[in-house]
């Protein structure tokens, strides 16, 4: 998997900006919110948390691996989406 390959949005929502009249930016959301790579992350870290699995390893050990963890899963994902 690149390195750019997030998944895509988990919560897909359009980007939106507001103007007044003038064409001044009163409300500008570009981001597309949460990846799916992020989501998928924040998942095993639920897990992690929850089978008191945290004792394991420092923070910084436990999020590598939930980002692997989720990286394998946009993996396997594509390769499902290129079977279809």
């Amino acid at each position: 998997m690149s390195a750019q390959d997030t998944g895509g949005p988990a919560y897909s929502r359009p980007a939106s900006t507001l103007t007044d009249p003038g064409g001044l930016v009163l409300f500008d959301r570009g981001d597309r919110g949460m990846t799916l790579l992020d989501y998928f992350a924040g998942q095993f870290l639920a897990s992690y948390t929850s089978n008191d699995c945290m004792k394991a390893g420092s923070p910084k050990v436990v999020a590598a691996q939930c980002y692997e963890q989720a990286e394998a899963m946009i993996t396997r994902k594509r390769k499902r989406e290129e079977q279809a």
